[in-house]
């Protein structure tokens, strides 16, 4: 139902209309605006108990889905319909006296669960700021910290230690699976999670194919895995998603009449950096990456305790990892 602190943040609802169903008044509302529009209304929530109602043949029929919700598990419900059935997105949302979008195309574009920086209320930074559009040093900053470290070398690993408890008891239909089911937006996406932390990533894991490599991790993890992983993690982190998120606007991209660049204000376009073995930042980034997954797959031998060594052995390493596509 509407509530009095609703009536600030968007143009449909009056004082006149406090206590009535959102969908109803906004349904109304628009068709004063247009008179040809036909709007079918629902006073039912869209979750996991209403799929009688909303069921396979109410989301085939969709060619576009916009989100209006007020809640991220709602959210993240109406991303995994959509990504499961194939439709594009718009999502949408504020952020105190700010309002931020999010379109999410099928196979191009990154769906709202995939995403493991949530405006959950614990971000004050919107993720599409942190992901495409950052400006700001204290951006790059919290992407690296939960966008790369805490996504790679703290939730995956959690799920896939969780995964290996359950299989090495005999456990995984009885518990882990029956959890899964308590969250059907996340289900397929935590058992992707599973394997590729166990068995190994695969290209089809990402439906925007930012990580086209397979990496065999179930023959056993060594140090030479560990360097491969941390070199296919730079490239899909500085490579194929700068590429990607330039296919989607381009520089010379409008956005009205007046020809407004896109790329203008505080979006500032990015540049793929293509790794040079030869620059030490770029070997920074993989022997730091190289040696958290060594510690996280406890790797034995890992790095050497001496420094001054790694540049040498994971250059050596990295000669053989085949041309990347």
């Amino acid at each position: 139902a509407i509530e009095l602190s609703n009536l600030n943040r968007q143009f449909l609802f009056r004082p006149r209309h406090v206590g009535s169903m959102k969908s109803v008044v906004a349904a109304e509302a628009a068709r004063e605006m247009n008179s040809a529009l036909n709007a079918v209304v629902h006073q039912t929530k869209v979750a996991p108990d209403t799929e009688s109602l909303f069921d396979d043949a109410f989301w085939s029929k969709q060619d576009i889905v916009i989100n209006c919700l007020d809640n991220v598990p709602a959210r993240k419900y109406v991303d995994s319909k959509c990504l499961f059935f194939g439709k594009p997105l718009l999502e949408s949302g504020t952020l105190g006296t700010k309002a931020n979008t999010l379109p999410v195309v099928p196979h191009l574009t990154e769906s709202y669960s995939s995403d493991p920086v949530q405006d959950d209320g614990g971000n004050d930074i919107p993720a599409c700021t942190l992901h495409a559009y950052p400006n700001l040093i204290e951006h790059t900053l919290q992407w690296a910290r939960d966008a790369v470290f805490e996504r790679y070398f703290v939730l995956e690993p959690v799920e896939g230690a969780e995964f290996a408890k359950h299989l090495a008891t005999g456990t995984v239909e009885a518990a882990y699976l029956r959890d899964l089911d308590r969250q059907p937006s996340t289900k397929v996406v935590r058992l992707q999670t599973a394997r590729a932390v166990l068995v190994g990533p695969e290209p089809g894991d990402h439906p925007e194919k930012l990580f086209p490599y397979s990496v065999d991790l179930a023959s056993g993890v060594d140090l030479s895995r560990c360097i491969q992983l941390a070199r296919m993690r730079f490239e899909e982190l500085f490579v194929n998603k700068i590429e990607l998120l330039l296919h989607v606007h381009p520089l010379d991209k409008v956005v009205d009449d007046q020809g407004t660049r896109f790329w203008s204000g505080k979006r500032r376009p990015p540049t793929p950096e293509r790794f040079n073995a030869d620059d030490d930042l770029h070997m920074q980034f993989v022997a730091a990456a190289t040696f958290l997954f060594s510690q996280m797959y406890r790797v034995s031998p890992g790095l050497p305790a001496d420094r001054a060594e790694w540049p040498a052995l994971i250059r050596a390493e990295l000669s053989k990892i085949p041309e990347l596509p």
